[in-house]
């Protein structure tokens, strides 16, 4: 029975690589690379550069800071604002007056 050796021997693969030429780049290759590595990094916001993203971005501030000016316009003031230590325990319910107030003590 004959084996088949399909393993190449030393010499062949030394004999295949005889012809081979170096590789060589396209034309402009270098200064095209030369040119891309110099251009900014631009990853997060290249949507802003487009003027109707932009121009959609600070109307869409606009619009909420005006709605959060109204809103706080809208707020009422109470009438009557105190000032020192009577405001102060008025605010916290320290002015004696309480919300659980015994009914018999009418």
């Amino acid at each position: 029975m004959e084996q088949h050796n399909d393993t190449p021997s030393p010499e062949e693969i030394l004999q295949s690589i005889e012809g081979i030429q170096r590789a060589e780049a396209p034309a402009f290759f270098y200064t095209r690379l030369r040119g891309r590595m110099q251009e900014p990094v631009t990853a997060g916001a290249v949507w802003l550069k487009r003027p109707v993203f932009a121009f959609a971005t600070l109307l869409l501030l606009l619009v909420l800071n005006i709605t959060a000016v109204t809103q706080f316009l809208k707020k009422e003031t109470p009438a009557v604002q105190q000032t020192g230590i009577q405001g102060f325990a008025s605010e916290y319910g320290l002015d004696g007056s309480s919300s659980y107030q015994d009914k018999n003590a009418q």
